[in-house]
């Protein structure tokens, strides 16, 4: 199952559930500031982010799944579906950015979209660090202690970085391979489900193409050079996230 919502057409459930629970949870969040229980909002922010963590890893986890090709699960009985979420999201955390769409090409084009996403999941956790960004979230946020966050958040980013930019060669490059006919003689019109109106000319070559194989590298290094830059990127700025943790502990110790 290349996702959780596509898990709906496979099971007996009429609804993404996952989808809608992260909803409400996201919109809950923002009502809870009025509710009389202290630190209600805390509380149920950091349910909904967990949860939207959850339901993202495993949609990242499951592309990655099939980006890479992996072999399916064969067990299929109690806890199937359990087990698929928990390694779907395994996985998701350890390689996510090869769970991206533009991945499923491999080659360069992978390893361009990889570095990136990763230089932009690292921006917008640099700019979350911001005081005025934590209050314009959850009022009160920027109070609270995150040397913590920034410290397991700075490692998370910097080994998943590196994972997938040492995984992206496990993907098959994907190759334009049109499906011809044989050549006999056929009828003009042949009935078929797939299409819109009910019939196809199989004497005109019907296949698939794939947007994506007309995508082009935009970076002329090669990809030796792309590696290298990625790693280096991956430690300077997963040392300058880790850092940030360190600094205000040293600080709030230096202090007392």
């Amino acid at each position: 199952i290349p996702s959780i919502g596509a898990f709906v057409l496979h099971s007996n459930v009429d609804t993404d559930w996952p989808k809608q629970l992260v909803t409400l949870s996201l919109a809950m969040s923002g009502a809870a500031r009025s509710l009389p229980i202290s630190n209600a909002q805390k509380h149920v922010t950091l349910f909904a982010l967990t949860l939207a963590c959850l339901v993202l890893g495993a949609n990242l986890g499951a592309r990655a799944w099939k980006n890479l090709r992996l072999e399916n699960l064969v067990y299929s009985g109690f806890g199937a579906a359990s087990s698929a979420f928990f390694m779907s999201f395994l996985l998701g955390m350890c390689v996510p950015y090869l769970g991206y769409k533009e991945a499923a090409v491999g080659g360069r084009i992978a390893l361009e979209n990889i570095l990136f996403s990763g230089f932009i999941v690292a921006l917008c956790f640099v700019l979350s660090d911001f005081d005025y960004v934590q209050r314009f979230v959850v009022v009160g946020s920027e109070k609270c202690s995150q040397d913590v966050v920034n410290i397991v958040v700075g490692i998370w980013w910097t080994m998943s970085f590196l994972a997938s930019i040492f995984c992206y060669k496990m993907i098959p490059p994907k190759e334009f391979e049109p499906q011809y006919h044989d050549g006999g003689e056929e009828d003009f019109l042949k009935e078929s489900c797939n299409s819109p109106v009910g019939f196809v000319v199989p004497n005109i070559p019907d296949f698939y193409v794939d947007p994506l194989l007309n995508s082009r590298a935009s970076i002329s290094c090669s990809e030796k050079s792309n590696t290298v830059f990625g790693v280096c990127i991956a430690l300077l700025i997963g040392s300058c996230i880790t850092s940030l943790g360190f600094a205000d502990t040293t600080s709030t110790l230096s202090s007392v």
